[in-house]
This record gives structure tokens, C-alpha cells and sequence, in this order.
């Protein structure tokens, strides 16, 4: 009958506690971009809360992985984007 050395049994679960760590960083990215939400700018109407009749407005509302659609029409205003933690996999 093999034994397994005590020190063998730490080298496993630290390699599972290393896997376990890139899983839940994995989990966490994936869930950060499913929530993304449409926003939506228009001159005409502002119907709901993801519909905006300024593009500042659009931007101050939104949050990193959403989206920001522009109808046509001409806009004359200066946006400033402000700092929103944006990601290379949840730009805005």
C-alpha cells in the first residue's frame, strides 16, 4: 500500500487553490460583460431610462461595457468623458 506524503497533499491543494484563483477571475470577467446595457441618444424622444436626448447625458449614465447608440441627427455640444474605469474587455 502506497502512502502519500503529507507534503504531496500541499502541493496538490495549492495547485487547486491556483487553478480555483484563475476560474473565479474568469467567472468574474464574464459576468461583468453580460450586464451590459444599451443606451441610446436620440433628438426626438427620451422614452426610458436607456434612451437620452443628450450624449453627455448618455455618458454620464453609462457604465464600463455598455454601449452608447447615436440616432442622427447634429449635436452641438462639448462631451467630456469622465474617468469610469473602463477595461480592455468592458470598454464603453
Amino acid at each position: 500500500m502506497n502512502r502519500i506524503n503529507i507534503i504531496d497533499i500541499n502541493i496538490i491543494d495549492e495547485i487547486n487553490i491556483y487553478k480555483l484563483k484563475y476560474y473565479y477571475i474568469y467567472i468574474f470577467i464574464l459576468f461583468q460583460n453580460i450586464y451590459a446595457v444599451d443606451l441610446y441618444v436620440s433628438k426626438h424622444s427620451a422614452v426610458d431610462s436607456t434612451s437620452f436626448r443628450t450624449i453627455q447625458a448618455a455618458v454620464n449614465a453609462s457604465e464600463p461595457g455598455d454601449n452608447i447608440f447615436i440616432r442622427e441627427g447634429r449635436y452641438s455640444e462639448h462631451v467630456r468623458v469622465e474617468k469610469k474605469k473602463a477595461t480592455a474587455l468592458a470598454p464603453i
